[in-house]
């Protein structure tokens, strides 16, 4: 009984001192996330179609709260992230049909095309995590028959995961499905093993 009670008294310190390193983690994510070269206000601006004059990238700014200071930012950023809640990409997202969110494709580009776009709005390390994704999307489906995915599918096929498409991937994208469920996949346990790891490495210090 006695060394239960140890062994649980010893976790639950190991748990309290991995609340800050999580939180180090999470402001470190946060830094990367906002070291990004493109602007998102002038991104949502332009993949909406819409000429990004300074007045309207002040006004998307401050509806997407980037006018706030840094650290009113994460907080806020971090309150959502505990909620699950982490926020689509800046653009036009409207309506639910069949499960499906609807997203306009802006004009002069293909769904590959604007996928390649979305990719390149994001940090290097997330957009390198989503192109693995999705290249092993692309080699699967090839192996059953699609050696090139069409730009989309029947609309209930591609809620069901039932049919590739490029438009799949961008909505992936949109929706910042960092695990790719709308791809098919899940969190794997690779991914689960760097976790660990990462944590581990950092209990250590």
């Amino acid at each position: 009984m006695l060394k239960a009670f140890r062994m649980g008294s010893y976790l639950f310190r190991r748990l309290l001192n991995l609340i800050p390193i999580l939180i180090g983690i999470s402001f470190l994510s946060f830094v990367l996330i906002n070291l990004s070269p493109s602007d998102p206000a002038e991104v949502a601006v332009r993949v909406n179609e819409v000429t990004p004059t300074e007045e309207v990238l002040a006004e998307t700014r401050a509806k997407l709260g980037l006018d706030k200071p840094f650290l009113t930012r994460y907080v806020a950023w971090l309150n959502n992230s505990l909620h699950g809640d982490f926020g689509n990409r800046y653009v036009e997202l409207s309506g639910n049909v069949l499960g499906n969110i609807r997203i306009r494709l802006p004009e002069g580009h293909t769904w590959r095309s604007y996928a390649e776009f979305l990719l390149d709005t994001m940090p290097p390390p997330t957009a390198e995590h989503y192109r693995e994704k999705i290249n092993t999307f692309l080699k699967w489906w090839a192996k059953h028959g699609f050696e090139e995915i069409p730009q989309e599918a029947d609309p209930k096929l591609e809620s069901r995961r039932k049919a590739p498409s490029w438009r799949r991937i961008c909505k992936t994208l949109l929706k910042n499905d960092y695990w790719c469920k709308g791809l098919s996949f899940g969190q794997t346990k690779r991914d689960m093993e760097r976790q660990a790891q990462t944590i581990m490495k950092y209990m250590e210090l």
